[in-house]
């Protein structure tokens, strides 16, 4: 068995995290020898009862509750911080984990790989820098299997600081880049996106998890003003190769490049929100629209500006809808050739 540390970090999913645990403790898993740690974010749909029964089945678990919920990215900060042995891996609570190319993982672990890919959702044929194909998958939380020694000090007090984006474990991987490490892709994924909260708009969407009741949250400013696609581009700050850096966005720009999962970051759309809505122009704000624009390709700029001076906006679309804006007010939905009002 390789000196790996596994982490299972989870909140309020009970049903997932029940099948995930079948899979991973099934007689033909080869993770069910491995120390796996579940750090469970004060869950009360009855989560505690089902890790507990586990825990006392299998001694290689370990649960921990957090007696306060930290918030997701907190919990994978509670990860970073918890990491011993030479490997580290965090998974989620809801994603599907095949075995096949298990042996593939374990012997890039063997051969002293910094970073091993758990996921090859993205498709590698249209990206040419092997370097940049990791660090989009990074984004994806089980995505990459990382050597814990590039999770040094500074590296911590960064994810900590990095927390609002919700992708503080980018900066390892980061790391690892900028130390040149060693990259290995898998042949197929270990692990692969299923079920997951529904993000019905990218830019106003909560990472955190919390529930307080009557909806009188506390919110940071700066949790306030980030939205997925600033996070993306915020997180890979830690990067010293900067031409690197607009690589990975284009990752997150282009469809094909991600098996037509995205785009993730939806050009038009922000622009219209940045200058329609007349967003506060706070510090922290502009310092992100700033990184943003910089990173986008010259072609995705123009299509922004663009967008400013036209009545009607794409959304987002599917088989059967395609959702527009007009004058970046008003939301419709056409069904087939048909407009509907929502509701």
């Amino acid at each position: 068995m390789l000196d790996l540390d596994i982490f299972l970090i989870t909140y309020n999913r009970r049903p997932y995290l029940e099948v995930t645990l079948n899979s991973i403790f099934a007689q033909d898993s080869p993770l069910n020898k491995y120390p796996i740690t579940i750090l469970d974010n004060n869950s009360n749909d009855g989560t505690e009862e089902l890790c507990r029964d586990f825990a006392a089945r299998y001694q290689n678990l370990t649960y921990i509750k957090n007696k306060k919920n930290v918030g997701l990215a907190g919990n994978i900060c509670k990860a970073l911080e918890n990491a011993s042995r030479k490997y580290y891996w965090i998974i989620c609570d809801n994603d599907k984990i095949d075995f096949t190319s298990w042996p593939e993982i374990e012997k890039a672990m063997e051969e002293d790989y910094d970073l091993i890919m758990g996921s090859v959702d993205y498709n590698c044929d249209e990206v040419t820098d092997k370097r940049a194909f990791a660090l989009t998958q990074s984004t994806f939380l089980p995505g990459c299997i990382y050597k814990t020694k590039f999770l040094t000090d500074d590296v911590m007090v960064y994810a900590l600081n990095d927390i609002y984006t919700v992708l503080p474990h980018v900066c390892v991987a980061c790391n690892i880049v900028n130390h040149n490490g060693r990259i290995y892709i898998p042949k197929t994924s270990v692990i692969t996106l299923t079920a997951n909260v529904k993000i019905d708009n990218l830019k106003t969407y909560s990472y955190d998890r919390v529930e307080t009741p009557n909806n009188k949250r506390i919110l940071h400013e700066r949790s306030l003003q980030i939205h997925f696609p600033a996070g993306i581009v915020s997180s890979f700050n830690s990067l010293e190769d900067k031409k690197l850096k607009k690589e990975v966005i284009k990752n997150f720009i282009y469809k094909k490049r991600i098996n037509n999962y995205g785009p993730f970051l939806p050009i038009t759309d922000l622009y219209q929100n940045q200058y329609l809505k007349k967003f506060s122009k706070t510090r922290m704000k502009s310092y992100i629209w700033k990184q943003f624009t910089e990173t986008l390709p010259p072609e995705e700029r123009i299509k922004g500006l663009i967008s400013l001076f036209l009545p009607i906006t794409v959304i987002s679309k599917n088989e059967e809808f395609l959702y527009i804006k007009l004058f970046g007010l008003i939301k419709t939905k056409i069904y087939y050739n048909k407009i509907r009002l929502p509701g």
